[in-house]
């Protein structure tokens, strides 16, 4: 919340596109639930910035709706639009992304296992990563979670999480903007319960 006010702050006297700002902070609220506090100041670094680029296109691909080949489906073997191509690299990209999460928080529990006391999840990957070695254990188990099945979830927590809290957001900041009335009451009802 802290850097979504300096950024916010910094932009102070000139048009401010809200949508990044709050994607940025739902993006850095999402990583530090789902994947650990260091994950959440990526956000920032270059690292972070492809991630967030390629949340970006992933949306812009998906949402496409005039791709050819789904309309037409005897021609989507031509793949006239690129969607296809674009979204194989984003897989790629994507996938060595969340592969370094999965690997570091496999690390950090190696390195934890191996000393007095036992491993205690901080974050959903570690949770996650403790049901599959669970699973592993048990054969009678009709399903299976699986290494692959970690970063599908991860990439839907962090898919789904950031753009529809921010789309959420920004809707709600332009209602309040259209009708002052209800930014008063709303101010006064901060004031009064957390205070000026």
């Amino acid at each position: 919340m802290r850097a979504l006010v300096r950024g916010l702050f910094r932009c102070a006297g000139s048009a401010v596109a809200v949508r990044e700002h709050v994607s940025g902070a739902t993006l850095r609220n999402i990583l530090c639930m789902a994947v650990g506090e260091k994950w959440s100041g990526c956000y920032g670094s270059a690292e972070g910035e492809a991630l967030r680029r390629t949340l970006d296109e992933a949306f812009a691909v998906t949402g496409a709706v005039s791709n050819v080949g789904e309309w037409v489906p005897w021609l989507g073997w031509l793949d006239l639009q690129g969607c296809s191509r674009r979204m194989k690299r984003l897989i790629e990209l994507h996938d060595r992304f969340y592969e370094k999460i999965v690997d570091e928080h496999e690390e950090r529990r190696r390195r934890a296992g191996t000393g007095d006391g036992e491993f205690v999840a901080s974050d959903l990957v570690d949770v996650l990563l403790q049901l599959t070695e669970e699973d592993s254990h048990r054969p009678e188990s009709e399903t299976k979670l699986t290494r692959v099945s970690v970063k599908a979830f991860i990439q839907d927590i962090i898919a789904g999480g950031t753009e529809s809290s921010a789309v959420t957001t920004e809707w709600a900041m332009s209602e309040l903007l259209r009708h002052p009335d209800a930014m008063a009451a709303a101010t006064t009802e901060l004031d009064c319960v957390i205070g000026r």
